[in-house]
């Protein structure tokens, strides 16, 4: 049997969780027991979903693991504010689907502008209903017309078998009656003169009644276009119980389709990143809280995809949060399951990088190279994805070429050429400020040395590449306030859109 809608949960809206569950219908082993559930069923909360706001439609939608497949929904109820919502999940559709399913998927349903967006299940197991026997399923005599009922149909007309060899009266049978959106519970009453008549089945005979039900619910197919209707039927003769299987009948129509809105996203952003250290391109392992923003969809067709134009700057992953992968613009493109798109930019600021180095060497006489010429140097400089540079990595470096490239260790930073004293400058653009780094530090506290620099306690951020890449020397400044490049020149970008090495 076909879905009205194909349930598609979206993984960035977490499952409903349930309001503090009495023991007595629900088990140690989160079983619950459906005949013991309240007339008016279990509470859930619906938790913070993305882009909650008051207005919202929610309600309730349970589907049986097995058995029939169809979901069954509940009320709507409206979002107010930052009050819970909090429906409940009917005791006559937990009952309905313990007959013949042994656990059910609880979500929750928010429609939003037209647009119905499915959260994540809830899975609940269901102890089977008690029942001394199964009866087969009511046998639907009312006509059909293209395997559904006719629209103006405002009762069904069913043969129920019972059992022959026990005296009903009206009291002992309930037709439960259960459709996709709204519940019927009516009782049946059998009256007087009705006409039995014994079926030669295999096993213990039955005796056929034939009943017209849901003309006293004010039923009428008509007004479920494209639903299922669902009706079984309960007898109960002292501490003996019949329970049938179910009977399902498709309702005339087709299912409206929810009304389209265009997809919307919000406006340009900017994620100012520091402190946060990144290799270019690759995706923090553990992003700070401060350094990854959200934006939330609206309208289109959920499920949505999400990319990015610049991930030398940030990536946007499968939720919709954007993390930094260094610094610069990206353009963040939202596509829904209609292929329509939508797009917006974000702007990564302070960052710090940590890049690799792959070009030649070349030291001018002046010590004004390029540094797309004297990186080649720089070849075997570590390059650990997300790993921020150490002290360690830093003394390694220095000890790589301050005799071989002298020079060279001084234009990337480094300014003393004796090992008691190897001492790297750095400059902090954020502050203007100047600070050293003790690559003979023993301990941590002395580690940064003549520290004027705001932030204090943050300075150690910069122990790594700031801004850019570590043989700019930081941001490319030295003690003395010489500066180390240029620019304009080719090799270097503030805000990366391909890799300068490449």
């Amino acid at each position: 049997m076909s879905e009205p809608f194909e349930l598609q949960p979206d993984i960035r809206f977490p499952p409903p969780v349930w309001i503090a569950l009495d023991e007595a219908y629900y088990g140690k082993d989160g079983t619950i027991d459906t005949e013991s559930v309240p007339d008016d069923g279990l509470p859930i909360r619906i938790p913070d979903y993305p882009g909650r706001a008051p207005g919202d439609t929610v309600r309730v939608c349970t589907q049986p693991v097995d058995g029939h497949q169809q979901a069954v929904y509940g009320a709507s109820r409206t979002v107010e504010g930052e009050t819970p919502v909090e429906p409940r999940v009917r005791y006559l559709t937990l009952y309905t689907f313990a007959v013949q399913s042994r656990a059910v998927r609880i979500h929750y349903e928010v429609e939003r502008q037209g647009v119905r967006t499915l959260s994540q299940p809830l899975l609940m197991n269901l102890l089977p209903v008690r029942r001394t026997a199964m009866l087969r399923a009511p046998e639907l005599r009312t006509e059909l017309v293209d395997d559904a009922l006719k629209e103006d149909a405002r009762a069904i007309n069913i043969d129920m078998a019972l059992p022959a060899d026990r005296d009903v009266v009206d009291e002992y049978v309930v037709v439960h009656m259960l459709c996709t959106g709204l519940a019927f519970n009516d009782p049946i009453k059998i009256e007087g003169g009705a006409i039995f008549t014994v079926e030669p089945d295999v096993g213990p005979p039955y005796k056929v009644v034939n009943r017209r039900v849901g003309a006293r619910a004010k039923f009428r197919a008509g007004n479920y276009p494209g639903d299922t209707l669902r009706i079984w039927y309960e007898l109960t003769i002292e501490s003996d119980t019949w329970v049938s299987d179910i009977l399902t009948i498709k309702m005339p129509g087709t299912m409206p389709e929810p009304v389209q809105s265009p997809l919307m996203v919000g406006d340009d952003m900017q994620i100012h990143a520091e402190p946060c250290v990144v290799s270019i391109g690759k995706k923090p392992a553990n992003v700070p809280s401060h350094a990854f923003a959200m934006q939330t969809p609206r309208g289109g067709w959920p499920p949505y995809t999400f990319t990015s134009s610049n991930t030398l700057a940030a990536v946007v992953e499968a939720t919709g949060r954007i993390v930094p992968t260094g610094n610069g613009m990206s353009v963040i493109t939202v596509t829904d399951a209609a292929g329509s798109s939508a797009s917006f930019n974000v702007t990564v600021t302070g960052a710090t990088v940590l890049m690799p180095v792959r070009s030649p060497l070349h030291v001018a006489a002046d010590y004004r190279q390029t540094l797309l010429e004297a990186a080649p140097g720089l070849s075997t400089i570590w390059y650990t994805p997300g790993v921020m540079a150490q002290l360690a990595h830093l003394r390694g470096l220095w000890k790589q070429y301050v005799d071989g490239e002298p020079s060279l260790a001084r234009r990337i930073g480094f300014d003393e050429d004796s090992p008691q004293e190897s001492l790297y400058w750095a400059f902090d653009s954020d502050d203007s400020s100047y600070f050293r780094v003790n690559l003979n530090a023993t301990t941590e506290s002395e580690v940064v040395e003549r520290v004027d620099f705001s932030k204090g306690g943050t300075s150690r951020y910069f122990i790594a590449m700031v801004e850019t890449n570590l043989w700019c020397g930081f941001n490319g400044w030295y003690r003395d306030g010489e500066r180390a490049r240029t620019f304009g020149q080719p090799w270097y970008t503030a805000d990366y859109t391909s890799l300068p090495f490449e």
